[in-house]
Protein backbone atom coordinates (compact mmCIF):
# COMPACT_ATOMS: atom_id res chain seq x y z
CA UNK A 1 0.00 0.00 0.00
CA UNK A 2 1.30 3.17 -0.94
CA UNK A 3 0.43 6.22 0.68
CA UNK A 4 1.07 10.05 0.35
CA UNK A 5 2.68 11.66 2.87
CA UNK A 6 1.67 15.00 4.16
CA UNK A 7 3.24 18.06 5.51
CA UNK A 8 1.40 20.91 7.69
CA UNK A 9 3.59 23.75 8.65
CA UNK A 10 2.94 23.99 12.03
CA UNK A 11 1.64 27.94 13.69
CA UNK A 12 4.87 28.94 14.67
CA UNK A 13 6.85 28.26 12.09
CA UNK A 14 4.04 29.89 9.99
CA UNK A 15 4.45 33.19 11.96
CA UNK A 16 8.42 32.78 11.99
CA UNK A 17 8.23 32.85 8.18
CA UNK A 18 6.06 35.73 7.93
CA UNK A 19 8.59 37.90 10.19
CA UNK A 20 11.09 37.13 8.30
CA UNK A 21 9.19 38.19 4.73
CA UNK A 22 8.18 41.23 6.41
CA UNK A 23 11.38 42.41 8.10
CA UNK A 24 13.43 41.44 4.58
CA UNK A 25 10.98 43.87 2.80
CA UNK A 26 11.20 46.71 5.17
CA UNK A 27 15.37 46.23 4.71
CA UNK A 28 14.60 46.09 1.23
CA UNK A 29 12.88 49.55 1.30
CA UNK A 30 15.47 51.12 3.85
CA UNK A 31 18.29 50.26 1.46
CA UNK A 32 16.80 51.36 -1.52
CA UNK A 33 15.77 54.87 -0.04
CA UNK A 34 19.40 55.23 0.89
CA UNK A 35 21.06 54.42 -2.72
CA UNK A 36 18.66 57.13 -3.99
CA UNK A 37 19.45 59.72 -1.51
CA UNK A 38 22.82 58.95 -2.45
CA UNK A 39 22.70 59.52 -5.86
CA UNK A 40 20.54 62.99 -5.40
CA UNK A 41 23.62 64.48 -3.38
CA UNK A 42 26.02 63.32 -5.92
CA UNK A 43 24.66 65.24 -8.29
CA UNK A 44 25.16 68.59 -9.03
CA UNK A 45 22.63 71.11 -8.99
CA UNK A 46 23.55 72.74 -12.25
CA UNK A 47 23.03 68.94 -13.94
CA UNK A 48 20.18 68.87 -11.30
CA UNK A 49 18.65 72.04 -12.72
CA UNK A 50 19.06 71.15 -16.58
CA UNK A 51 17.33 68.00 -15.93
CA UNK A 52 14.49 69.51 -14.36
CA UNK A 53 14.14 72.26 -17.28
CA UNK A 54 14.51 69.30 -20.01
CA UNK A 55 11.42 67.08 -18.58
CA UNK A 56 9.38 70.63 -18.27
CA UNK A 57 10.26 71.51 -21.74
CA UNK A 58 9.27 67.32 -22.94
CA UNK A 59 5.97 67.93 -21.38
CA UNK A 60 5.07 70.83 -20.97
CA UNK A 61 6.57 73.26 -24.05
CA UNK A 62 4.29 75.64 -25.31
CA UNK A 63 4.90 76.28 -29.02
CA UNK A 64 8.47 76.83 -29.77
CA UNK A 65 8.79 79.17 -26.59
CA UNK A 66 11.74 77.16 -24.30
CA UNK A 67 10.55 76.81 -20.22
CA UNK A 68 13.63 79.58 -19.03
CA UNK A 69 11.89 82.14 -21.24
CA UNK A 70 8.61 81.27 -20.33
CA UNK A 71 9.51 81.40 -16.74
CA UNK A 72 11.06 84.75 -17.39
CA UNK A 73 8.00 86.29 -19.85
CA UNK A 74 6.09 87.67 -16.99
CA UNK A 75 9.27 89.79 -15.79
CA UNK A 76 9.35 91.65 -19.39
CA UNK A 77 5.63 92.05 -18.73
CA UNK A 78 6.04 93.81 -15.74
CA UNK A 79 8.95 95.73 -16.58
CA UNK A 80 6.92 97.08 -20.24
CA UNK A 81 4.28 97.81 -18.00
CA UNK A 82 6.60 100.42 -15.68
CA UNK A 83 8.28 101.41 -18.36
CA UNK A 84 5.10 102.74 -19.60
CA UNK A 85 4.29 104.47 -16.06
CA UNK A 86 1.52 101.29 -15.61
CA UNK A 87 0.78 100.42 -12.11
CA UNK A 88 1.80 96.55 -11.83
CA UNK A 89 1.19 94.48 -8.70
CA UNK A 90 2.30 90.84 -8.50
CA UNK A 91 0.40 88.23 -6.50
CA UNK A 92 1.69 84.68 -7.43
CA UNK A 93 0.93 84.27 -10.66
CA UNK A 94 -1.78 87.05 -11.51
CA UNK A 95 -1.35 90.36 -12.44
CA UNK A 96 -2.64 93.30 -11.99
CA UNK A 97 -1.51 96.09 -14.37
CA UNK A 98 -3.92 99.97 -13.23
CA UNK A 99 -3.47 102.32 -16.90
CA UNK A 100 -4.34 105.63 -15.86
CA UNK A 101 -7.02 106.90 -17.88
CA UNK A 102 -5.93 110.81 -18.37
CA UNK A 103 -2.74 109.12 -20.08
CA UNK A 104 -4.98 106.49 -21.97
CA UNK A 105 -7.62 108.49 -23.26
CA UNK A 106 -9.08 112.41 -23.99
CA UNK A 107 -11.93 113.72 -21.42
CA UNK A 108 -15.44 111.79 -22.42
CA UNK A 109 -13.46 109.86 -24.94
CA UNK A 110 -12.71 106.11 -25.42
CA UNK A 111 -9.72 106.28 -27.60
CA UNK A 112 -6.37 105.20 -27.00
CA UNK A 113 -3.79 107.90 -26.96
CA UNK A 114 -2.03 107.50 -29.87
CA UNK A 115 1.65 107.75 -27.51
CA UNK A 116 0.41 104.86 -25.46
CA UNK A 117 -0.29 102.47 -28.16
CA UNK A 118 3.48 101.57 -28.56
CA UNK A 119 3.37 100.10 -25.12
CA UNK A 120 0.14 98.21 -24.96
CA UNK A 121 0.74 96.36 -28.43
CA UNK A 122 4.35 95.41 -26.68
CA UNK A 123 1.91 94.19 -23.22
CA UNK A 124 -0.36 92.35 -26.02
CA UNK A 125 2.61 90.53 -27.74
CA UNK A 126 4.30 89.43 -24.44
CA UNK A 127 0.54 88.48 -23.86
CA UNK A 128 -0.19 86.23 -26.23
CA UNK A 129 3.01 84.58 -26.12
CA UNK A 130 1.97 82.96 -22.69
CA UNK A 131 -1.78 81.02 -21.89
CA UNK A 132 -2.37 83.90 -19.93
CA UNK A 133 -6.39 85.05 -19.28
CA UNK A 134 -6.85 88.70 -19.31
CA UNK A 135 -9.78 90.63 -17.97
CA UNK A 136 -10.23 94.18 -18.84
CA UNK A 137 -11.99 96.77 -16.28
CA UNK A 138 -12.94 100.36 -17.68
CA UNK A 139 -13.75 103.18 -14.17
CA UNK A 140 -14.28 106.45 -13.93
CA UNK A 141 -14.95 109.24 -11.62
CA UNK A 142 -18.34 110.11 -10.24
CA UNK A 143 -18.80 112.89 -12.22
CA UNK A 144 -22.15 112.61 -14.37
CA UNK A 145 -21.92 112.13 -18.09
CA UNK A 146 -24.40 112.53 -20.79
CA UNK A 147 -23.24 112.75 -24.57
CA UNK A 148 -24.26 111.63 -27.58
CA UNK A 149 -21.98 108.64 -27.59
CA UNK A 150 -22.10 107.84 -23.89
CA UNK A 151 -25.37 108.56 -21.75
CA UNK A 152 -23.37 107.47 -18.30
CA UNK A 153 -20.24 106.57 -17.03
CA UNK A 154 -21.36 102.99 -17.15
CA UNK A 155 -21.29 103.35 -21.05
CA UNK A 156 -18.11 105.18 -21.10
CA UNK A 157 -16.41 102.96 -18.80
CA UNK A 158 -17.38 99.87 -20.80
CA UNK A 159 -16.36 101.84 -24.17
CA UNK A 160 -13.08 102.55 -22.80
CA UNK A 161 -12.32 98.87 -21.79
CA UNK A 162 -13.68 97.63 -25.19
CA UNK A 163 -11.06 99.87 -26.50
CA UNK A 164 -8.21 98.23 -25.01
CA UNK A 165 -9.50 94.46 -25.39
CA UNK A 166 -9.31 95.33 -29.01
CA UNK A 167 -5.29 96.40 -29.10
CA UNK A 168 -4.98 92.72 -27.15
CA UNK A 169 -7.24 90.94 -29.73
CA UNK A 170 -5.13 92.35 -32.75
CA UNK A 171 -2.10 91.09 -31.53
CA UNK A 172 -3.39 87.83 -31.78
CA UNK A 173 -4.87 87.01 -27.87
CA UNK A 174 -7.74 84.32 -28.44
CA UNK A 175 -10.95 85.96 -27.88
CA UNK A 176 -11.97 82.88 -25.01
CA UNK A 177 -8.96 84.34 -23.38
CA UNK A 178 -11.01 88.36 -22.63
CA UNK A 179 -12.95 89.67 -21.47
CA UNK A 180 -14.06 93.23 -20.72
CA UNK A 181 -16.18 95.12 -17.90
CA UNK A 182 -17.21 98.50 -17.55
CA UNK A 183 -17.24 99.63 -13.54
CA UNK A 184 -18.27 103.23 -13.75
CA UNK A 185 -17.75 104.90 -10.36
CA UNK A 186 -18.67 102.91 -7.89
CA UNK A 187 -15.26 100.73 -7.20
CA UNK A 188 -13.00 104.23 -6.72
CA UNK A 189 -9.58 103.62 -5.04
CA UNK A 190 -9.29 107.34 -3.71
CA UNK A 191 -12.05 110.05 -2.83
CA UNK A 192 -14.11 111.80 -5.53
CA UNK A 193 -13.62 114.95 -3.61
CA UNK A 194 -10.37 116.07 -4.89
CA UNK A 195 -9.04 116.40 -8.36
CA UNK A 196 -6.37 113.67 -7.09
CA UNK A 197 -8.63 111.04 -6.35
CA UNK A 198 -10.41 111.73 -9.25
CA UNK A 199 -8.09 111.58 -11.54
CA UNK A 200 -6.72 108.10 -9.82
CA UNK A 201 -10.33 106.45 -9.72
CA UNK A 202 -10.27 107.04 -13.81
CA UNK A 203 -8.01 104.11 -14.74
CA UNK A 204 -8.48 100.74 -16.83
CA UNK A 205 -7.25 97.57 -14.98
Amino acid sequence: MIQRHRFEMSDSDQAGNDSFTVSFTSFSLILLAFFIFLDAISVPDSIRKSSVVDSLEEHFLRGDMPVEEMLETPDAIIEIAREADFEVVRTGDKFLITLPGAELFGSGDDQVRAEKLGSLSQLATHVADQELWVRIEGHTDDRPISTLRFASNWELSAARAVSVLRIFLEHGIPEQRLSAAGRAEFHPIASNETEEGRSKNRRVM
